[in-house]
């Protein structure tokens, strides 16, 4: 069973990260911005003395990406303006951070993920400091019910592998750069996860910064990610895509995945022959 070509599709993407050296629990931080003398420069983001970002900026989106939602059974499609989408979006090699700042009353915000497995918000109806500085949570990233929801291997599943993975030659594999392109499928179960569609935007923006920082540790080839757009799935699809293990609520992952790359098949066949 083939996927489409560069092009993979996932249900419900998670950031999921280990960490060291860093806060084990909540704390108050006050985040300080220093700029250099070009608006367009580094930054360095002050987050506490043991934690300093320096920020730079990048891409991850596709030049044509667009989010996908359905209306009484309708596909709903909007194009962003992608230099727009991802200019507030900063990150940290190094710190495996990536973090979207903005400013309120002339007050700093950031929000995002600021090391492996830490994560920052702002705190919503607090005072400032006395120089003014917004108040944020800085907390561990907490992953306890990922394999309830998005996915469980259960136990004795043989993993199938294709034939054309069987007896492959690395060393005959001379392209230097790979750029999947990448298509998210999310569930109505994470969408309702956000208050706001944006806030589900940022997420999965967020999230793919750090992914593709990791693959940065990756060569031979490189491996740089492309972020091709967003379909939030209704209810009635979801149950499509799931497959359930016997007598409990929990996801069977690979029967899922297998049964997403078949709906997704289908309809591009049924596409192309309407087109």
């Amino acid at each position: 069973m083939g996927v489409p070509p560069c092009v993979a599709y996932f249900a419900s993407l998670l950031l999921i990260c280990g960490s060291a050296n860093l806060p084990t629990h909540q704390a108050v931080v006050y985040p300080e911005l220093f700029k250099g003398r070009d608006d367009e420069g580094p930054r360095v983001l002050k987050i506490t003395d043991d934690l300093t970002l320096n920020l730079e900026q990048g891409s991850d989106l596709h030049e044509e990406f667009f989010l996908r939602t359905y209306r009484q059974g309708v596909p709903q499609h909007r194009y962003y303006n992608v230099e727009a989408l991802q200019e507030d979006l900063y990150h940290d090699s190094k710190r495996l951070a990536a973090v979207f700042l903005s400013e309120e009353d002339g007050a700093l915000k950031v929000e995002g993920v600021v090391g492996p497995n830490l994560k920052i918000k702002p705190v919503v109806g607090t005072e400032r400091s006395a120089e003014g500085r917004h108040p944020h949570l800085l907390e561990p990233i907490d992953d306890s019910d990922s394999d309830r929801f998005y996915g469980k291997m259960p136990e004795n599943t043989p993993v199938q592998v294709s034939a054309r993975n069987k007896g492959f030659d690395a060393s005959t594999y001379t392209v230097q750069l790979v750029t999947p392109e990448l298509f998210v499928v999310v569930d109505s179960y994470f969408r309702e996860g956000f208050e706001q569609l944006s806030d589900m935007m940022k997420y999965l923006l967020i999230l793919f910064r750090v992914v593709n920082i990791r693959y940065r540790g990756v060569d031979h080839p490189k491996v740089q990610l492309i972020f091709r757009g967003v379909e939030v799935s209704t209810r009635k699809q979801d149950d499509i895509y799931y497959s359930y293990l016997s007598y409990t609520a929990e996801i069977d992952g690979l029967k899922s995945l297998y049964n997403i790359v078949d709906y997704v098949e289908k309809r591009m066949t049924h596409t192309r022959i309407m087109t």
